[in-house]
């Protein structure tokens, strides 16, 4: 990966991180907008399953539990979301898996919502 291919990540509005089993570590809060629409505070967010907040989201279909199930990354991804409240969006969205050493101990996803 070179820094030319990064450079589209600036494009995203949300930088979502988990751990190496799917929860929630960091979220950046700068668009809570989606977090409110979703019916969710950010402390309900953090320390849970990505995929628990989405009724269509099962973990084979989640970017980032395939990330971190192939440790290679995801570029471009669009994805319908349906939330367990019944608000739906698009989420197109770069997914990147976070290593130490030869362990994947995470992941960290750029995305945008419509």
């Amino acid at each position: 990966m070179n820094f030319k291919e990064l450079n589209h990540l600036s494009e995203y509005d949300n930088v979502l991180v988990v751990d190496e089993n799917g929860t929630t570590i960091f979220y950046d809060l700068a668009d809570l907008h989606i977090l409110k629409q979703i019916g969710l505070k950010p402390e309900e967010f953090l320390r849970k399953s990505v995929t628990s907040f989405y009724k269509n989201l099962p973990i084979e279909e989640s970017t980032l539990m395939t990330v971190l199930k192939t440790g290679e990354p995801l570029w471009n991804s669009k994805q319908e979301l349906t939330s367990n409240n019944g608000f739906t969006y698009t989420s197109m969205s770069s997914t990147f898996p976070i290593h130490n050493g030869t362990s994947i101990v995470g992941a960290i996803e750029f995305s945008k919502h419509y």
